[in-house]
């Protein structure tokens, strides 16, 4: 029997579609990855891109993407809770366009896949609600404190509950994790991101002055103000380590710091962890962040250090006065990155949760 052609777009977030794709086409499937962001273009694997800074261009360009693949095939994996036109729910004079495609891809027969990846389908108010009722005080402080953007909560709220419902009618499948997935009523797959351990090194370094990397896609969103102050008191305290902000920084720089570090700081707001966190215990770091062991989907054996800003002071000082600590993570950490983050693992467990041959 002939396997089924794929569609993986539009939006990327820590590789999923990329490592999604390889995965597939390893396994034999043809595979046409589509996102929007052009400087993705330069790692083998994606297709082709979408131009997003200019609405014209999008909108041409996504007519003509739309055209190409909307009858070629089978199966359509859209990432971040996106569709080839749902970037138009955020434009008030284009919103009836939102997600027009995705009603006809139905008609046709089509399986359609949604794979939630950040704040597509995230309420922070009812997800404050989530972490109190859970004892998780400190996350909701600090999530009310600097995300809870009250002049927009009104629209963004119309905004993904009205994405919720397509979704919802619409896809065959949906893939979420519980702390992004606030406005969706039925039932979804969690969902683990694939990564290639064959991208980083493995190296576990021991050094009187440890290399502490914090890489923060948004300063607000990962609570960079609270590591910075943590960063400065400790030195003050006259503690050796070196630190290194790595704002903008390219990916395959990134990686080559990952292995000359001992300490990676994650996010310290949101109960969950991102493409940082994994190549973070890939390549032999400690990883301190704000996910937390037996929450939100993780096992309990989850070796991230759970860090908020209530803590993260204590934490630091507690990893850098104890080496030992650190290699012990550091060991867990690949351990479990290969367990439950190997592309290869991931993509044959997506493909038997949407019943593909």
């Amino acid at each position: 029997m002939k396997k089924p052609k794929i569609f993986i777009g539009i939006i990327e977030s820590g590789d999923v579609a990329l490592r999604l794709s390889q995965g597939l086409r390893e396994l034999g499937y043809e595979v046409t990855c589509v996102v929007n962001d052009q400087s993705k273009l330069k790692y083998q694997g994606y297709d082709r891109y979408i131009r997003n800074k200019n609405k014209l261009f999008y909108l041409n360009d996504i007519i003509k993407e739309f055209i190409k693949n909307f009858s070629s095939h089978d199966v359509y994996i859209f990432t971040f809770s996106s569709s080839f036109f749902s970037a138009f729910l955020y434009q008030r004079c284009a919103r009836r366009l939102a997600y027009i495609d995705v009603p006809i891809l139905k008609v046709m027969g089509k399986k359609i896949i949604f794979i939630s990846l950040g704040s597509d389908l995230r309420s922070y108010p009812l997800l404050i609600t989530e972490l109190v009722r859970d004892g998780l005080n400190s996350h909701a402080k600090y999530i009310e404190k600097e995300l809870v953007n009250l002049p927009l909560a009104k629209e963004q709220d119309l905004i993904l509950r009205y994405k919720a419902r397509i979704i919802e009618k619409y896809g065959d499948h949906i893939f979420a994790k519980p702390d992004r997935a606030q406005y969706l009523t039925r039932n979804y797959h969690l969902y683990w991101p694939p990564f290639d351990l064959n991208v980083i090194n493995f190296k576990m370094n021991q050094s009187e002055e440890p290399l502490i990397l914090h890489a923060p896609t948004n300063r607000a969103i990962k609570g960079t103000k609270y590591i910075l102050n943590a960063i400065k008191r400790l030195e003050g305290e006259g503690y050796k380590f070196q630190f290194q902000l790595c704002e903008n920084m390219d990916k395959d720089i990134l990686r080559i710091k990952l292995e000359e570090s001992e300490i990676i700081i994650d996010q310290l707001l949101l109960p969950g962890y991102g493409l940082f966190s994994i190549e973070g215990m890939a390549s032999g770091n400690i990883v301190l962040g704000s996910a937390v062991p037996g929450y939100n989907g993780f096992p309990n054996d989850l070796p991230i250090l759970t860090s908020t800003p209530d803590n993260i002071y204590n934490n630091l000082k507690r990893v850098l006065d104890d080496p030992a600590l650190r290699m012990m993570f550091a060991k867990k950490g690949r351990i479990y990155v290969e367990k439950h983050h190997d592309y290869k693992l991931v993509t044959l467990e997506f493909i038997n949760k949407i019943g593909i041959q």
